[in-house]
Formats: C-alpha cells, sequence, structure tokens
C-alpha cells in the first residue's frame, strides 16, 4: 500500500502496474524540470539556485523511492532523508525571495527549526515509520510562506503578465501542493480506517502532483525572461 512523501512521492510498499505508471510520469516531468532548471540557470539570478537544487533532488529521490520499493518493497526511508534537503531548500529559497524582513528571518529560523526536528524524529522512530508530524508542520509552512510570496508578486506592475514571472509561478505551485496533494498528510489516519476515500485522495494526490511539477517545470522555462531582467 503506497503512503506519501513531504514532496508529493508515493511510497511503495507493494508495486503494482498503476502506481509503476505514476512514477514513470513523475521522474519524467521532474526530469524535465531539473534539466531545464539547469540550463536556464543564471548566476545573476541565484535566488532561484535552491529551487533547481530542489528539483534536482526531487528527481533522484523518486528514481531511489522507485526502485526501492520495486526491489525491496519499502522505499519509507527515502523520506527521512528528502525532508531535511525539501525543507532547506525552500526555506532557503522563501528567505531570499520574501521582501519582508521580519518574514525572510522567520523563515530562516524556522525552517533550522524544522530541520532540527526531522532529525530528532528520524533518531525516535528510526527510518521505517513515516514522519507524519513533521510533514503536517512542513505542510503549513510551506504553504504559509508560498502565499505571501503570491501576494508579494500579484502587486507587481499591472504591465508585467505574472503567468510568465518564475517566482509567480512557483509561489502558485507551491500552495497548490500544500492545500490539494498533502491532504494526505492531515487525512492520513482517516484513510487507514476508509479504504474507498484512501483510492479517491490516492487519486486527487497523484493528478496535483503532475500539476504541481508541471508549474514547475514552467517556472524553470521562464527563468530565460527573467535572466533578461536582471
Amino acid at each position: 500500500m503506497p503512503g506519501k512523501l513531504p514532496n508529493g512521492t508515493v511510497a511503495l510498499i507493494n508495486c503494482d502496474m498503476s502506481v509503476s505508471a505514476y512514477f514513470y510520469i513523475q521522474i519524467t516531468i521532474t526530469f524535465l524540470a531539473a534539466l531545464t532548471g539547469i540550463l536556464n540557470y543564471r548566476k545573476r539570478n541565484k535566488t532561484l539556485l535552491p529551487v533547481v537544487i530542489v528539483l534536482i533532488a526531487v528527481f533522484l529521490q523518486a528514481v531511489i523511492a522507485f526502485l526501492m520499493g520495486k526491489y525491496l518493497r519499502n522505499n519509507l526511508p527515502v523520506d527521512h532523508f528528502i525532508t531535511p534537503v525539501m525543507l532547506g531548500g525552500w526555506g532557503f529559497f522563501f528567505s531570499q525571495a520574501l521582501e519582508d524582513p521580519r518574514v525572510k528571518k522567520f523563515a530562516l529560523w524556522a525552517t533550522v527549526f524544522l530541520i532540527a526536528c526531522s532529525i530528532v524524529n528520524t533518531l525516535l522512530t528510526g527510518f521505517n515509520v513515516s514522519p507524519w508530524i513533521v510533514m503536517r508542520a512542513v505542510t503549513i509552512f510551506n504553504f504559509i510562506l508560498g502565499g505571501l510570496l503570491l501576494m508579494q508578486t500579484l502587486d507587481l506592475s499591472s504591465k508585467e503578465n505574472i503567468f510568465t514571472n518564475s517566482f509567480f509561478l512557483i509561489a502558485l505551485a507551491v500552495v497548490w501542493f500544500n492545500m490539494i496533494s498533502s491532504l494526505n498528510f492531515f487525512l492520513y489516519d482517516f484513510m487507514k480506517v476508509h479504504k474507498p476515500a484512501r483510492q479517491i485522495i490516492n487519486q486527487i494526490h497523484w493528478y496535483s502532483n503532475y500539476i504541481y511539477y508541471s508549474i514547475l517545470l514552467l517556472a524553470m522555462l521562464f527563468q530565460k525572461k527573467l535572466n533578461k531582467d536582471v
């Protein structure tokens, strides 16, 4: 039965064809997003570097998670390694992208605190127990910061098309994922008891992830436009 990782990947206990297809699609999208981010990245716009690193990490993690799920029938340990990486990447990105000095400071220190909590949780529970409490905290953290960045980008000049702005697209993707895909983190206990609901939420989660990573892919594509403006 699949569980969920904090970046949207399904953690497999039993790998069937439908879940395999999900992984193939996600690996393809994350590979394209990571590759596009690398090719379009320029040092003049270092703020996006953490996002590029996150996409590379997500692609590698998806591949490893798929192989472990298929051959070892358990890839939950991957969760404990990817969580601090994701926390550090997104936290560092928001601490640079957001303009309010108080919010920037909060983002930085909250990131350090959550990474420490993630590591302590792993030491206490072991690698075969998903850190659901940490996932829920991270979801709320990223949703708030993503929402703040989204509001910040909405204040851009009316002459600019925000749908081609990398920062707007990244904020939109983060808000989308933490609002839709992360429902399973909060409904985990409910889904353990109600199998039909679990199947429906899993389907929503999968398709929502395609949208999430596709938006991030667009954000990496529009780095070219952003580089010209820097």
